[in-house]
């Protein structure tokens, strides 16, 4: 199952914000896009990210632990992408 990174940075900030209109602004992308990557987040890892109330969302007490994970995979992440670009313009100045 191929996960795009892309829904893990969508939930990393609703997780952050507590709101998924407050996360959409930050993520300069619509609420309704921001609805739709957790719910398709949800339905690929097939459980429940949030709790959802009037006043915004709340991680369910299993999916803490999955933040944590998450920020340590996005951080290797950026670090590989840094990583790679750094090299592709070491090779094209020599």
């Amino acid at each position: 199952m191929a996960v795009k990174l892309e829904l893990y940075r969508v939930f990393q900030e609703v997780a952050r914000m507590g709101n998924i209109s407050a996360a959409a602004q930050n993520l300069f992308i619509s609420q309704s896009a921001v609805s739709q990557s957790i719910k398709q987040l949800e339905e690929q890892l097939q459980v429940r990210l949030f709790s959802r109330s009037t006043r915004g969302v709340v991680l369910t007490s299993e999916e803490s632990f999955s933040l944590t994970m998450f920020r340590t995979v996005w951080a290797s992440s950026s670090a590989a992408k840094k990583s790679l670009r750094s090299r592709a313009s070491c090779s094209r100045v020599s």
